[in-house]
């Protein structure tokens, strides 16, 4: 499955469904109305105890999905000790994959897809390219992440949202948010606003000559 393919499953579950009835009553509640959470917390608000996300037999509703982003975003922010730039995912079909985008733009930041099926050195490459402030990884992908940081010139800050410390085998470099760390954060009350033309994620294609390019993409390029 391709990065666009991975960002659009990733956004039509938690995102475009959210926006797709409330575009025309947002505009005077949220000063973001453009940006790709605008539909979520719009929900968020007025829908509080409705199902926003499923994930097998769990069922996420809009006030869990909204404190926990805020949480994770709160970590995102003091990682970046400000608003973070571009935040790394690290994950797939997972609850990290999934909340990670919503947090992600919670903290402010443009998200950046990468598969865990690609080559190492692809992923590295990406990462390298769009100087990622923050990665979150999913369980799945942890054993992945030593060889993936290793020789990076930047160092990313990591969120590990389904793992404790002591679970992870080897000996990560920078700051590490572990699963205990993101539930005792208090909840980040105030967003950073959007702008239209601030990037909303980073879309990596092969090009012709099979090196990952980034393309930036602003939500205003967004379809609802």
């Amino acid at each position: 499955m391709s990065e666009f393919s991975i960002q659009i499953d990733m956004k039509k579950q938690i995102l475009v469904n959210a926006q797709a009835d409330s575009s025309s009553s947002i505009s005077t509640q949220l000063p973001d109305v453009h940006s790709l959470r605008a539909g979520f917390l719009h929900h968020a608000d007025r829908l509080p105890h409705h199902a926003a996300l499923t994930l097998g037999k769990r069922i996420y509703t809009y006030a869990e999905v909204a404190d926990t982003d805020r949480r994770w975003a709160a970590c995102l922010v003091a990682a970046a000790e400000g608003r973070p730039h571009r935040v790394g995912i690290f994950a797939y079909r997972s609850e990290t994959s999934y909340l990670g985008v919503l947090a992600s733009l919670f903290a402010g930041a443009a998200f950046v897809p990468l598969n865990p099926k690609f080559p190492l050195e692809r992923t590295r490459a990406m990462i390298e390219q769009a100087n990622l402030d923050a990665l979150l990884v999913d369980n799945e992908s942890l054993p992945q992440l030593p060889g993936l940081l290793r020789g990076l010139p930047h160092q990313p800050a990591i969120l590990l949202p389904a793992t404790n410390r002591q679970e992870v085998q080897s000996t990560l470099p920078g700051l590490v948010f572990d699963r205990q760390d993101l539930t005792k954060t208090s909840p980040l009350s105030t967003l950073p606003a959007i702008a239209p033309d601030d990037l909303a994620y980073l879309l990596f294609t092969s090009g012709s000559t099979g090196i990952p390019k980034g393309v930036p993409i602003t939500p205003m390029f967004v379809p609802s």
